[in-house]
């Protein structure tokens, strides 16, 4: 669609259009292959959406799917052999390539997950959340494909546009340059600083709340003109408060996914967190165990990407009959995990409470005031350009 709107002469001349995982294969093999992983394609091969919706929504996407060329092919499938070019070039031998695959899905086996209702959690720049299920489901706002992750499950998945993104333009835009200071003489990041300050908080202590759309919301809305927001701010509000709050903010934003997940018939028995911010911030872990009140497990693995390619790979090379036996045989769990402290279930909830009456007021008001404020923005940087 964005080739269509952006460069439609580019996309009528177009004979094939594919997804760069699957240009990296062809560079690789020479073959032309379609990964189950990232089309529009049902299980069986079928197009989906029909092509009526194509049409619906453009006249001129009657013709997509011809544009889509090569077998369709499971994530843990062959898609063909290292080419003499790239033997030459990467130093191996003619070995197997296996489809191209999603970051925030390849993740899923390095978790030790390849069975249904477990809740995996990329957390890095933005948060992806998926689970696995035996059964197809209408749940509200959540995108959901038949082999999209683990072959012969139906992978559901939304996510939080920004996290990790958050809370590096806090600190970069936001934290005094005497935190900086202090944090150089611990000789400790400043991420570590700030959750060193904000950790023996407690639940509502610092009296702020705020909402997590500060990229937008992928949920139900699906509305990057929503913004994010801090209230109960004062002028005796420190940096680690407003840090701690924006962690808060995101944790509830999991939490309202997750029941989001379970009203839609969407079962969840386990939690497993991977990425960069699990193995980084300890007191963000709690905080997040603490607000979904569930336990939350890590992979052992420093790299869950890696990890989980390889682990597709070992399928589609015939070194493992097949995935469960790979996940069970590659993937492994820390021993530690985190568990929710009773004492801060209670106040985490009361706090929901109203996380949920923000979420609901500025997201679902046909006036919404993030809205309105994101029209003025644009009208007043119109006439700003007009200007120069």
């Amino acid at each position: 669609m964005m080739i269509l709107d952006k460069a439609e002469e580019i996309y009528n001349e177009a004979d094939i259009i594919m997804n760069a995982g699957d240009w990296i294969v062809l560079k690789l093999t020479g073959n032309i292959t379609q990964s189950m992983a990232s089309l529009p394609y049902d299980y069986d091969g079928t197009p989906s959406p029909p092509i009526d919706f194509w049409i619906e929504l453009d006249p001129r996407l009657k013709n997509v799917y011809s544009k889509l060329k090569g077998p369709i092919i499971n994530i843990d499938e062959v898609a063909g052999y290292l080419t003499e070019e790239y033997q030459k070039k990467l130093s191996l031998p003619r070995i197997p390539v296996t489809a191209g695959t999603v970051d925030a899905t390849v993740v899923i086996p390095a978790c030790k997950v390849a069975e249904d209702k477990k809740l995996v959690l990329t957390m890095g720049t933005s948060t992806c959340h998926h689970v696995l299920s035996k059964k197809y489901i209408e749940c509200l706002g959540v995108a959901a494909k038949k082999g999209g992750a683990i072959p012969g499950l139906w992978a559901y998945g939304t996510g939080q546009s920004s996290v990790g993104d958050l809370f590096d333009w806090f600190v970069k835009k936001s934290v005094p340059p005497d935190y900086y200071s202090k944090a150089k003489e611990e000789n400790i990041s400043i991420h570590d600083y700030l959750s060193r300050l904000a950790a023996p908080l407690k639940p509502g202590e610092s009296g702020l709340l705020a909402i997590d759309w500060f990229n937008g919301n992928r949920l139900e809305y699906l509305d990057a003109d929503l913004s994010g927001l801090i209230m109960g701010m004062n002028l005796s509000t420190k940096p680690e408060e407003i840090y701690r709050a924006y962690i808060v903010a995101t944790a509830f934003g999991t939490r309202h996914i997750i029941e989001t997940f379970e009203k839609g018939g969407v079962e969840i028995d386990d939690v497993i967190a991977a990425g960069g911010q699990p193995n980084k911030n300890k007191m963000l872990m709690q905080i997040y165990s603490d607000i979904l009140n569930r336990s939350i497990k890590i992979p052992r693995a420093a790299q869950p990407c890696c990890l989980g390619s390889a682990i597709f790979a070992s399928v589609g090379a015939g070194y493992y009959t097949n995935l469960a036996e790979a996940v069970d045989k590659m993937a492994h769990l820390e021993d530690l995990y985190y568990s929710p402290i009773k004492e801060n279930i209670e106040p985490y909830s009361n706090l929901y409470k109203q996380y949920k009456k923000l979420y609901s007021y500025f997201g679902t008001s046909k006036e919404s005031i993030m809205k309105i404020l994101k029209d003025i923005k644009v009208e007043i940087t119109k006439c700003k350009y007009f200007y120069k």
